[in-house]
């Protein structure tokens, strides 16, 4: 008898694509009496599943959560589930043993750090003395090719330059004014950290390691995977509480607003569930703006540890103090309860409050012409 021709083959395997078995493969029953099972013959992934022991039964613990969502590859074994309980009941019996030893702090009150604060110390190292700073308009026989209006800033009669020697020539007169601004608020000393929009135009004009866009986007999205909200603290039940209250909103706005499907980590051994149609969601929207926009951006993400975060502050969902204080959330917590350490905390708050205000504002005074020309076109 003849072998079928190559189309009878590819007409049978055809048919069979149609009909391939959904059987249930069972893996295990936990204490609970739940049954996993996958479905064999699926096309693309694994398709994974419970049959649960009775309709009021409890819902599988973490280990299997994370099974059935398919991020960790093999089930859980009941020495693995045990271990992990016993090392939470030990890490509970910790925290209660600390919390008891810990001054009784009413945390609805002002915490240490706010009882008869002291002004910070100056400090005249490192500093030089200023010019008198002024945006003047460039001369329309300039031999720049732009067609939008460019500012020049000068200091006293000199044209300020970047490290490298390059000419400021600014298309955002906004911008222009806010960095004159900066050299003008120098008053006896040049102080060079609280020059922070000139920092960040300086670095994006001379590009030292002439990275691309999409380098910063790359990196940019890196903070994604270990995104401070995304990661839960399960052990603590007034801390978990905290950081469902404050962060959850977030994560639910991002969803909404980028068709996002993320969702947070109470696992100590999985990650968050970050889709890959999520991230090339959000790299679409970042590529969108410039390169000056995205130096911003990526210098306030850096500042708090989360895109979602400075996303949030960049759509006007949440302000710059309040986006720190969810940033910081877990260090202010422990703060009410042990006290703060004189001038590390909140000099490590106000100086988030300005990294993060200065990223946010180059960001939008560096894309308002795109937006603006966005919005007239619709």
């Amino acid at each position: 008898m003849s072998r079928p021709g190559a189309w009878a083959r590819v007409w049978m395997l055809f048919k069979k694509s149609f009909n391939r078995s959904t059987e249930r493969k069972y893996i295990a029953v936990d204490d609970a009496g739940n049954r996993y099972y996958e479905i064999i013959g699926t096309r693309q992934n694994v398709k994974r599943g419970y049959e649960p022991a009775s309709p009021t039964s409890e819902p599988p613990v973490l280990e299997w959560q994370a099974w059935l969502k398919g991020t960790r590859r093999f089930p859980p074994s009941d020495e693995e589930i045990q271990f992990n309980r016993l090392r939470q009941q030990a890490q509970k019996i910790e925290y209660s043993k600390i919390e008891k030893q810990a001054p009784r702090v009413d945390t609805s009150g002002p915490g240490a750090g706010d009882v008869g604060p002291k002004p910070y110390p100056k400090y005249d190292d490192l500093e030089y003395q200023p010019g008198n700073a002024s945006v003047v308009p460039v001369s329309a026989s300039s031999s720049s090719s732009s067609s939008s209006p460019l500012y020049n800033i000068y200091l006293d009669d000199r044209k300020l330059k970047t490290p490298s020697g390059k000419a400021l020539e600014i298309e955002s007169e906004a911008l222009a004014l806010a960095i004159a601004q900066e050299w003008n608020n120098q008053k006896k000393y040049l102080n060079i950290s609280h020059m922070r929009l000139t920092g960040l135009l300086f670095t994006a004009l001379d590009n030292p390691y002439s990275i691309k866009k999409e380098d910063i986007v790359s990196k940019i999205l890196e903070y994604l995977d270990g995104d401070t909200i995304l990661f839960r603290a399960g052990e603590n039940e007034k801390l978990d509480a905290l950081q469902r209250q404050k962060w959850d909103p977030i994560i639910e706005w991002a969803n909404t607003e980028f068709e996002l499907t993320l969702k947070p980590s109470y696992s100590i051994v999985d990650g968050p569930i970050i889709e890959a149609e999520s991230r090339n969601r959000l790299q679409r929207y970042l590529l969108a703006y410039g390169f000056l926009s995205l130096t911003g951006i990526q210098y306030a993400v850096e500042s708090v540890k989360s895109l979602l975060i400075t996303l949030s502050v960049m759509g006007y969902r949440t302000d710059v103090e309040d986006a720190v204080d969810m940033a910081l959330l877990e260090q202010i917590f422990q703060s009410k309860i042990w006290g703060n350490v004189e001038w590390a905390h909140d000099v490590e708050r106000e100086e988030l409050i300005s990294r993060l205000s200065a990223g946010i504002l180059f960001a939008h005074l560096t894309s308002s012409s795109s937006i603006r020309q966005s919005v007239e076109s619709k």
